[in-house]
């Protein structure tokens, strides 16, 4: 099968070289894979894409990168016989856009946090001037060189908001900070049928594990039965024929649960856990997503694994979900013990 991984991010680099190793893949990457065909090609210009993936044959498409998503090449692709996993019509803007996916949650009457958005620096800055710290600071669309900053000072969050402006970004969102644990749950869909994946908890998007014993059976409950049916409901009311991988993140705090967005694809620091984890052939995955064979689709994963990102950037994945299994990994890779600490700490409130 001949398949395509649009992205650079950490997890489209991955996913493209996981796929390869599949000697019945064929399999291409606009990054920097080590064992994928590596290309070099202009993704924003419908027509080369549609070249390329006439001329090599490719059987499916994987748009694995939140920035490639905004992109609007689906409808020329659809003249081809590629299969695209990505999102299309009004689901593209809802899960890729962190205001779009807040207030249609407002509007599902799902608690959020707090939050604004705001398309000038200096009307963002005069709400930071009004506001109690800290607050959370991001760009309106998922950006994996500018996560959500937590800005403990005024002085900060106005040079926060400067620079997210200054960098390009159009539209930014500054919400409330109520201290809790990051819970993401992954789940796939093939239009009418939804399996879970994953669940993890994270710190600071440089700890994460997939052992979410932190999370209380009643909150993880909450979540499963009476919040995600509301969304998948929602979902089909408004005609999004969503197939693909969604993942959706919360805030947990003494039973109080907070909706904070979507995400379109699986994150970075997320994704070691999904590759590790994953027993079922990926490829078949997707294409049972796809094709709406999802209810007949057996998905297994195993073990606990702890994630940890080192300096440069690249994600460190250990078996097991302890405490001592973090330390032992940084350890081996020269890194400060101090976040792994903090972070287990943390967790367990």
């Amino acid at each position: 099968m001949q398949t395509f991984v649009l992205g650079k991010s950490y997890s489209a680099r991955e996913l493209s070289d996981l796929l390869s190793l599949d000697k019945n893949n064929i399999v291409f990457n606009n990054s920097n894979p080590k064992s994928a065909n590596k290309i070099d090609i202009n993704p924003n210009n419908p027509n080369e894409l549609k070249d390329f993936i006439e001329a090599n044959e490719i059987n499916l498409l994987i748009v694995a990168d939140p920035k490639y998503m905004t992109s609007d090449f689906t409808p020329i692709l659809n003249e081809t016989e590629c299969l695209i996993l990505a999102p299309i019509d009004e689901s593209k803007r809802l899960v890729t856009s962190t205001l779009s996916g807040l207030k249609f949650a407002y509007k599902n009457k799902i608690n959020t946090l707090k939050f604004a958005a705001f398309e000038k620096a200096p009307v963002g800055i005069e709400y930071v001037q009004n506001s109690n710290m800290p607050l959370v600071i991001m760009p309106d669309t998922q950006n994996e060189k500018e996560a959500p900053y937590i800005a403990e000072s005024k002085d900060k969050a106005k040079k926060r908001v400067e620079n997210l402006f200054q960098t390009g970004n159009k539209r930014i969102i500054i919400e409330d900070y109520i201290k809790g644990i990051d819970y993401t749950k992954y789940i796939v869909s093939d239009g009418s049928y939804v399996k879970n994946l994953f669940d993890c908890v994270t710190y600071f998007d440089e700890l994460s594990t997939n052992n979410t014993k932190f999370i209380k059976e009643s909150e993880k409950e909450r979540i499963e039965n009476e919040i995600i049916p509301v969304f998948l409901n929602s979902f089909m009311e408004e005609g999004f024929d969503y197939r693909g991988i969604l993942g959706l993140n919360f805030r947990v705090n003494n039973d109080d649960i907070y909706f904070r967005g979507f995400s379109p694809f699986i994150e970075d620091i997320h994704f070691c856990i999904f590759k590790n984890t994953a027993v079922s052939d990926i490829k078949d995955l997707f294409l049972s997503a796809l094709n709406g064979n999802l209810y007949d689709f057996k998905y297994e994963t195993n073990d606990l694994y702890v994630i940890v990102q080192d300096s440069k950037g690249e994600f460190l994945s250990s078996k097991g979900s302890t405490i001592s299994r973090a330390v032992e990994l940084a350890e081996i890779e020269g890194m400060d013990l101090k976040l792994i600490e903090e972070g287990f700490s943390y967790w367990k409130r």
